[in-house]
């Protein structure tokens, strides 16, 4: 007696319209709190197709061969599709779409011509398996490449291999069933309808884990995807659309962290507009509200992508400069200065002038001292007129810098600053 005759095939097979209607629920759910995560969609009507599938299989024998054998065939075709997009879709993967496609078509047509021309079982079931062991080894092999020595990921990867070989199995059972004929049947009827189970049981079961391991990785990945994107929107800004001061220091301290592994230098400034509460009092809120936005615009068509640019006050604004030492980024100051200039600025707009502190990170510098001398630099830069930038420089001599020639001295710097 066998281990799979422990288990019974048609309780196996119902197991799986709970487990695939929760995960679909549970998915769609996500995708309707919250709109962005990648592949859900695809993953949830995956899901939502296996259950009608799986109907019809449970319901089969009292119907025709085409409602029994070809429509629920070919839903599975398309739940497979729809996984393996919603997975590619989820790692933002090329993929072999085309190759699946065409698997999914050759399958389907092999299963139609072996029902409506000639009513064969074997050629139909070889199929089938063949193309669901496909879906399930590439699902496994993105899995795999986008792991990242992630464990659940591997885990995962590795349940849906062991659940593409079953099909394997099966299709091979069910050509060769003398392999797993058992020793002590009776007959040769005995036989073949032990090994009719065993083969039925063993599919049933791979399909069994390859909704747990895929259902667990759409569950599990895309929560994490929108507890990622709640974060990012809880550090910005809502009337700039920059980073708050969260955000900000956040990005700080990774750009720390990275400049200490690379030894490439970091410059920061801390903007504040001039006289922003005079443009309230007078202007109105509105039009002050506007001035900050008029900032944030021309600030961030001089700064690269990578940089980023943080709200840490009413009328403060904390700029991230990676791969600047501070030489170029007073250079970058006085840009600010000439932009705030252009004639393309809005007539009505109020004349906008920034006082700006400029300083370099040190080698493994805290953060928090990064945004003190910061504020000594713009306390300074106040001090002297506003409508200017003053550097200051840590009082050792670790600044990161890119090159030993491009070291700049403090004179070089004060002529950037007159």
């Amino acid at each position: 007696m066998h281990i799979l005759s422990w288990l019974d095939p048609r309780t196996l097979l119902a197991s799986q319209l709970p487990l695939a209607a929760a995960f679909a629920l549970v998915l769609l759910a996500v995708r309707r709190t919250y709109p962005n995560p990648r592949g859900s969609n695809a993953h949830a009507y995956g899901f939502l197709l296996w259950v009608p599938a799986t109907m019809l299989l449970l319901g089969q024998g009292g119907s025709r061969p085409f409602v029994s054998v070809v429509i629920p065939s070919l839903i599975y075709l398309g739940a497979y599709v729809m996984m393996y997009r919603g997975t590619i879709s989820f790692f933002e993967s090329k993929g072999v779409l085309s190759l699946l496609y065409d698997a999914a078509a050759v399958t389907a047509a092999v299963v139609l011509y072996f029902t409506a021309v000639y009513d064969l079982a074997v050629p139909r079931l070889v199929a089938m398996s063949a193309f669901i062991a496909l879906v399930r080894a590439m699902m496994a092999a993105e899995f795999y490449r986008r792991s990242n020595r992630s464990f659940l990921l591997q885990v995962l990867a590795g349940f849906l291999c062991f659940s593409a070989l079953l099909p394997l199995c099966f299709a091979v059972g069910v050509t060769w069933p003398g392999m797993l004929m058992e020793d002590g049947a009776t007959s040769a009827a005995d036989q073949l309808a032990s090994v009719h189970l065993a083969l039925e049981t063993l599919s049933t079961l791979g399909d069994v884990i390859f909704l747990c391991a895929s259902g667990l990785f759409g569950v599990l990945m895309f929560l994490a995807e929108v507890a990622q994107a709640i974060k990012q929107q809880g550090q910005l800004d809502p009337v700039t659309g920059t980073l708050n001061r969260y955000g900000i220091e956040d990005a700080l301290d990774s750009e720390i962290a990275r400049s200490s592994r690379t030894h490439s230098p970091v410059s920061v400034m801390l903007i504040e507009v001039d006289h922003f509460k005079s443009i309230a009092d007078t202007h109105g809120a509105a039009r002050s509200v506007d001035a900050l936005k008029t900032v944030v615009k021309t600030v961030s068509s001089i700064l690269r992508f990578y940089d980023k640019c943080g709200r840490v006050a009413e009328d403060r604004f904390f700029l991230l400069l990676p791969e600047n030492a501070a030489e170029h980024a007073m250079v970058i100051a006085s840009r600010f200065k000439e932009a705030l200039k252009s004639p393309s600025l809005p007539h009505d707009q109020p004349a906008i002038t920034l006082s700006i502190g400029v300083t370099q990170c040190a080698f493994k510098e805290p953060a928090s001292e990064v945004f003190a001398r910061a504020e000594l630099a713009l306390m300074e830069a106040r001090r002297q007129g506003r409508n200017g930038a003053y550097l200051k420089l840590p009082n050792h001599e670790d600044v990161v810098v890119p090159h030993p020639d491009r070291i700049a001295n403090r004179s070089r710097v004060a002529k950037l600053i007159r």
